[in-house]
């Protein structure tokens, strides 16, 4: 007897939730010094602030897992499950299931299970579910974020400013690539509300920002 395509999409959900809450960046911190990342530096348990507290050496291995903790989910697991399973009676498949483990993968980066639910701001993971969406519009995002970084020296500013131009920057690219999702606007949809999750976990940022006590990155402390 087949399973009802409900069982499927949301074991994928679920799969993609776990793996989100995966904290990388914690776990690296707890194994070299014992330490709990949140309680050191900024807080946060992604990718700066463990490069701040261990090393710029370890930015990277921590970005970059955070990155595929986003990717797979979209890229890999939720079409081969709208593949296997099909749903005669669902909207949009694909880009619904896409945008539905998306949404758990990064829901589970920022509210992780493991940790009392406080985990990281998800720039890396949303970066790598944009890239698995569409890659142009990860390519301008991750240009803006460059550009307002080297203008500020803000990472913080950077990821708002890019968060900010995601949704516009799929919706002016997606006409001109190949088509994949059966309804583009869904997944435009999901990166405003995505902007806005990463916006929302900036919030003590951006505090600090208009204080003027945001710490540059790149520079020296007196």
């Amino acid at each position: 007897m087949s399973l009802p395509a409900e069982v499927p999409y949301a074991a994928a959900g679920v799969l993609s939730y776990l793996l989100g809450a995966v904290p990388s960046g914690y776990l690296l911190v707890r194994l070299k010094t014992g330490r709990d990342v949140r309680t050191m530096g900024s807080g946060n348990i992604g990718a700066t602030n463990v490069a701040r507290t261990l090393g710029t050496f370890w930015f990277a291995p921590v970005f970059v897992f955070d990155f595929l903790k986003g990717f797979a989910p979209v890229f890999w697991m939720a079409p081969w499950v709208a593949e296997e399973w099909r749903c005669g009676r669902c909207f949009a498949p694909v880009a619904c299931l896409s945008v539905f483990c998306a949404l758990a993968a990064l829901v589970g980066h920022m509210w992780p299970v493991w940790l009392g639910f406080r985990g990281g701001k998800g720039v890396a993971t949303i970066g790598g579910i944009l890239f698995a969406m569409n890659w142009a519009a990860a390519l301008i995002g991750m240009a803006v974020w460059v550009l307002v970084f080297l203008a500020t020296r803000y990472v913080s500013l950077g990821s708002i400013v890019a968060s900010v131009a995601l949704p516009v920057a799929n919706h002016l690219t997606v006409p001109h690539l190949p088509r994949r999702w059966e309804e583009p606007w869904i997944v435009t949809g999901f990166l405003a509300v995505a902007g806005a999750l990463v916006i929302l976990r900036h919030k003590a940022n951006i505090a600090r920002l208009l204080a003027g006590t945001e710490k540059r990155s790149g520079r020296k402390r007196a």
